[in-house]
């Protein structure tokens, strides 16, 4: 957390820097600040996917269920049911080493979603996260999936997908 102050104080415009700052107060439990920083990205950038993320998250950890239902509609408006908006996310946590996190956006998404790349993502998060025999279960249902709807154009891509071919 030091360090990332540290590098807000010399960038505090990088949105990256905020969100990895709000999710680390988040997960200690620094809530009012965390939203704060939440607030201030979404004042640079309203359409910040990570940061409304956070903001539902926040409301979730603080068992605020009504609050929680509103963040995470209004999450929903803004990415309109866009399965690549929604693995970019899961992306951003999984870069950070926040694999539950990344875990819980592709889960939101695969309501809707007959992408196998969701489940090939969730697979590598799952792995990563040390749960082999979900990863499995996830590898093995995007294995049986369409493959028209399978574009993997992320660098992130490559690992996830040869995990997969090396895992299952």
């Amino acid at each position: 957390l030091e360090c990332i102050r540290k590098a807000v104080a010399t960038d505090s415009w990088s949105t990256k820097l905020l969100n990895l700052e709000t999710t680390i107060l988040r997960k200690l439990d620094n809530y009012s600040i965390a939203q704060d920083s939440a607030v201030k990205t979404l004042s640079i950038d309203p359409l910040d996917f990570r940061a409304k993320n956070e903001l539902y998250l926040i409301q979730i950890a603080q068992d605020n269920k009504k609050d929680a239902d509103r963040e995470l509609k209004n999450l929903t408006q803004l990415i309109e049911d866009n399965v690549e908006s929604y693995i970019e996310l899961a992306v951003d946590y999984g870069n950070a080493g926040f694999y539950d996190e990344a875990m819980g956006v592709l889960d939101r998404s695969k309501e809707f979603s007959s992408y196998p790349m969701v489940y090939y993502y969730l697979g590598y998060y799952s792995r990563l996260a040390g749960l082999s025999k979900q990863s499995d279960n996830y590898f093995k249902t995007a294995a049986t999936m369409p493959s028209v709807y399978c574009f993997p154009f992320r660098l992130e891509s490559i690992d996830v997908l040869n995990m997969a071919v090396a895992e299952y």
